[in-house]
């Protein structure tokens, strides 16, 4: 008591003083505990705790990670450690329970003491980053013995805290790795550096064998005396540490260092020594799957995996090589696929284009040749008497559907040479409404099909080209109308979004197949009887030329919805257009 009330004076003391951080204030016989250890470290040098408890049990375990704890902050000098070691203890709630020695720590379990509780309590303090890596590398031996102890209650510890276990990777190493099974993605190395992502792997295959390797002789000697053991270490309760000051600064010489030696460490396990291999087999399965994307992309997976499958005759082993090198196979296949069919399809449009360039001059002439016969035609059959009266209404029929063809025809020719030409665009001040009046006025809409407009108030006026816009608006409002052979509902909204304009054309119309979206701005890929595919990769083309973009959503049956996005005030424009868009396909 005398003590206790001595420590608690002295403590109070050098706190009111600023000597000391309130964190020192701790309840009952701790605080005696805490003023000896102010006392050493202040006018004495400080002395580490021989670890000689080297016993199975909690108690035993738990002062074993306790005095390592409590010698990692010998030498602090009162700093933020030390602090944190004692701060560790009141939050952990077991001051009444820890007694300190020159020769020993001691847990001392009484009743009403909850392992479950307490190790929920430490794991939380370690998730908010006040200990070093180290120190939590050290507390597997207490997850082991907290498992063996509480068996199925366990669990729950593991499901509470799973994050944290990932993260830090000490769920790799309980009891072997048996509890991998609750993890179904690990994503904790994917911001490291590819170094510490190379030996956070390693350490993780090396988890579930540390405790064999520990306990064998042979294994012992080989992992010693190879040079891994200068950057990692294997406690006597087979927990892994990586020593950062000693690491090599590039991620191929750690993956040459350690690769050759764990392929000899797992044969000597799964073939040399008797032993269940299944377990572990299925433990190092799930290590390398759950850590299969950095692998890879290091260069570890097919190294090692190819390593061990020729080293170790187990099934397990090679299927799971065999099936790495199947996705390898295939994932080489579409790659190969795709820059074929990408070369394809650049080669195809080169002569395209300069199947345009040529056919579009050459057609262009004799076409405006016959649109002016055309004409003359027409005025012709003016000057018929009117006996002739029938002959003349059959001529005009006759004149009207030869023009609607070449129409048709011209179309097809500037289709051809908007494609495969650059587009400059004519910038103007232009009003939307006034140009979808001026859109409308010029199609013929079916008496079936009802056409509405809805466009937002306040919009101001656009600088864009209105005659590339007329262009676009025209072949969109005409494949709506298309698509509802049997009449419908087009509806063209307008509305701002942010710094864009968005233009929307929803049809009631038959829709478009998922099979079909993804080419529907492909240049010749068209779902039509008649027709050459250009419609919707010209006005793609056209809509880019002032940075916008077109995308369409769809659904077979249930008509589309064909989307433009236009800037207010675009960027000056290249001469050239960059070909680059959105595509957003609605589920």
């Amino acid at each position: 008591m005398v003590f206790q009330v001595f420590g608690i004076l002295s403590t109070n003391a050098l706190i009111s003083l600023n000597l000391l951080s309130p964190l020192f204030q701790l309840a009952g016989i701790f605080h005696f505990l805490t003023f000896l250890s102010i006392w050493y470290a202040v006018f004495l040098k400080e002395k580490k705790i021989p670890l000689s408890v080297m016993g199975k049990g909690f108690p035993q375990v738990y002062s074993s990670f306790l005095t390592i704890y409590y010698n990692s902050v010998v030498g602090s000098r009162l700093g933020e450690e030390a602090f944190g070691y004692t701060a560790f203890i009141r939050k952990s709630k077991i001051e009444d329970h820890v007694s300190i020695d020159r020769d020993k720590m001691t847990l001392r379990e009484t009743e009403g003491f909850d392992i479950e509780e307490l190790v929920n309590k430490n794991l939380a303090i370690f998730s908010r980053g006040h200990v070093g890596d180290e120190v939590i590398d050290h507390y597997l031996r207490v997850l082991n013995a907290a498992h063996q102890e509480l068996g199925p209650r366990f669990d729950e510890i593991v499901k509470t805290n799973l994050d944290f276990l990932k993260n830090s990777d000490l769920i790799y190493g309980i009891s072997g790795g048996e509890y991998l099974r609750e993890v179904v993605e690990d994503e904790s190395l994917k911001d490291l550096d590819d170094v510490e992502a190379c030996l956070r792997i390693y350490r993780r295959i090396l988890l579930p064998v540390a405790s064999t390797i520990r306990g064998n002789t042979r294994l012992w000697e080989m992992f010693s005396e190879n040079r891994i053991a200068e950057t990692m270490k294997i406690s006597d309760y087979g927990e892994v540490s990586i020593n950062h000051q000693l690491i090599d600064r590039q991620a191929q010489d750690v993956i040459d260092r350690f690769n050759p030696i764990l392929s000899r460490i797992y044969k000597e396990i799964l073939v040399d020594t008797p032993t269940d291999s299944d377990d572990l087999l299925r433990s190092l399965r799930v290590v390398l799957t759950l850590n299969k994307d950095k692998a890879v992309a290091l260069g570890i997976y097919p190294t090692l995996l190819g390593s061990l499958a020729t080293k170790i005759p187990k099934t397990q082993i090679h299927r799971l090589y065999s099936g790495y090198l199947e996705e390898l196979i295939e994932e080489k296949t579409r790659e190969l696929r795709k820059t074929q069919e990408s070369l394809l399809k650049s080669q195809r449009l080169a002569v395209i284009g300069e199947a345009a360039a040529m056919v579009g001059h050459d057609l262009r002439n004799p076409l405006q040749g016959i649109v002016n016969l055309l004409f003359l035609a027409e005025k012709k059959t003016t000057l018929l008497s009117a006996d002739q009266n029938s002959i003349t209404m059959d001529l005009r029929q006759i004149l009207k559907t030869i023009g609607e063809q070449v129409g048709y025809m011209n179309k097809i020719v500037s289709d051809l040479q908007d494609y495969a030409r650059p587009i400059t665009a004519k910038l103007a001040d232009t009003s939307m409404p006034q140009l979808l009046d001026e859109i409308l006025s010029g199609i013929i809409v079916p008496e079936n099909v009802r056409v509405s407009i809805d466009i937002e108030e306040g919009l101001p006026t656009l600088l864009l080209d209105p005659l590339l816009i007329k262009r676009v608006f025209t072949n969109l409002i005409t494949n709506a109308i298309q698509a509802m052979p049997e009449g419908g509902q087009l509806t063209i909204e307008v509305s701002r979004l942010e710094e864009m304009l968005v233009i929307r054309f929803k049809d009631t119309g038959v829709g478009i197949s998922e099979d079909n979206l993804d080419n529907l701005f492909q240049p010749l890929f068209t779902t039509k009887a008649k027709g050459q595919g250009l419609g919707l990769a010209v006005c793609k083309r056209l809509v880019e030329a002032i940075h916008g973009d077109i995308t369409v959503e769809s659904e077979s049956g249930r008509g589309s919805t064909f989307i433009v996005r236009i800037p207010y005030r675009p960027k000056p424009l290249d001469k050239t257009v960059q070909h680059q868009y959105v595509l957003v396909i609605k589920e």
